[in-house]
C-alpha cells in the first residue's frame, strides 16, 4: 500500500506540473498573438512558460499563489481561492449526493423488476440524459423558469446568482447531476442484471434462500467495483461541466474564476484554479483506487 501511495503521489505531482505548464503556455501564447512585433521565439516562449511554472510552484509551496489585477488594485489569488473553493465544493458534494441517491436505487430497482418494456424505457431515457449537452439543459431550465415567472408572476427559482438556499442551488444541482444520474442508472442496471444471470445466483435460489438475501449478500456485493467506477465517472462528469454551469448561473466558484482568469489573461489566477480542479479530479481517482482495494481483496496484492 505504501508503494502504491508513493507512486500515485509522484503521478499527481507530474500531472500538476503539466496542468500549470500548459495553462501558463496558453496564456503566454495568447499574449504573444496580440503583439504587433513578436518579442519571443517559440523555443523562448516554451522556456519562459517552464520558468514561470516553476516560480509558481515555488510560491505555492509557501502559500503564495500570486496576484491578479482588479479595478481597485492588485489582489491576492489566495483570497479569491478561499471564497471560490467552498462554493464549488458545495455544488459538487450536493450534486454527487443527489446523483448517487437517485441513480443507483433506480437502476437497481429496474434490474430487479425484470420487465422488458420498463428496461427499454429506462435505457432510452438514460441514453438521452447522457447525450444532452449540459449547457443546453441549463439554458432550457433558465428559459422555463423565466417563462413561469412571466406567466404566473411568481418566482420559484433563481436563474443566476449565489446563495446557499434551494432557489439558487436547485438549477445548478440539476444540471450537474443530470448526466451522472443517467450514467449511474444505466451502469447499475446493466451490472446487476448481468450478475443476476450468473450460475451462482441460480444456485442460491435453488438452495431456498430468500430473494432479498440473494440480492443483498450475493448480487450487490459482486457489483461493487462497477458501481464504484460509475460513481467515479459521475464525479468526472460533474467536474468537466462545472466551469460551464458556474458561468451560466453566475456561481462564483472555481470554474467561473478559471474562465475569468483565462479570458483576462491573468496567468496566476488561471493556473491556480486549473490546478485546484485538477487536484480534485486526482484525489477523486485516488479515493476510487483505494475503494477498489477495499472491495476486492485481490487488488491489494497488486504492487
Amino acid at each position: 500500500m505504501a508503494r502504491f501511495l508513493i507512486r500515485r503521489f509522484f503521478f499527481m505531482l507530474i500531472v500538476s506540473l503539466c496542468i500549470v505548464y500548459f495553462v501558463q503556455l496558453g496564456v503566454l501564447w495568447v499574449d504573444r498573438s496580440t503583439e504587433f512585433i513578436q518579442t519571443q521565439t517559440v523555443p523562448e516562449l516554451l522556456l519562459t512558460a517552464l520558468q514561470n511554472s516553476l516560480d509558481f510552484f515555488a510560491g505555492a509551496f509557501r502559500g503564495d499563489f500570486g496576484s491578479y489585477d482588479t479595478v481597485g488594485g492588485p489582489r491576492q489569488v489566495s483570497e479569491l481561492l478561499l471564497q471560490a473553493l467552498p462554493a464549488s465544493l458545495g455544488l459538487l458534494f450536493l450534486s454527487t449526493l443527489v446523483s448517487i441517491a437517485i441513480g443507483l436505487p433506480l437502476g437497481i430497482f429496474v434490474a430487479l423488476r425484470r420487465k422488458g418494456g420498463l428496461t427499454f424505457s429506462v435505457l432510452s431515457l438514460t441514453m438521452l440524459g447522457i447525450s444532452i449537452p449540459s449547457f443546453f439543459l441549463a439554458m432550457l431550465l433558465q428559459q422555463g423558469a423565466i417563462w413561469y415567472f412571466v406567466h404566473f408572476d411568481r418566482r420559484i427559482v433563481s436563474v443566476a446568482g449565489f446563495g446557499w438556499d434551494y432557489r439558487h442551488m436547485l438549477l445548478p444541482v440539476i444540471v450537474l447531476s443530470a448526466r451522472p444520474i443517467a450514467y449511474l442508472m444505466r451502469t447499475s442496471h446493466i451490472a446487476l442484471e448481468r450478475v443476476l444471470q450468473e450460475d451462482y445466483i441460480r444456485t442460491a435460489y435453488a438452495k431456498g434462500l430468500a430473494a432479498r438475501a440473494v440480492v443483498i449478500i450475493h448480487a450487490l456485493r459482486n457489483v461493487g467495483v462497477p458501481l464504484l467506477t460509475a460513481a467515479g465517472v459521475s464525479l468526472r462528469f460533474s467536474l468537466a461541466v462545472l466551469p460551464i454551469v458556474e458561468y451560466l448561473f453566475g456561481w462564483p466558484g472555481l470554474g467561473l474564476r478559471l474562465l475569468q482568469g483565462i479570458s483576462n489573461s491573468q496567468a496566476d489566477l488561471a493556473m491556480t484554479f486549473a490546478l485546484i480542479l485538477g487536484l480534485l479530479l486526482l484525489f477523486g481517482n485516488l479515493l476510487l483506487d483505494l475503494g477498489y482495494r477495499y472491495i476486492d481483496p485481490r487488488l491489494r496484492e497488486v504492487a
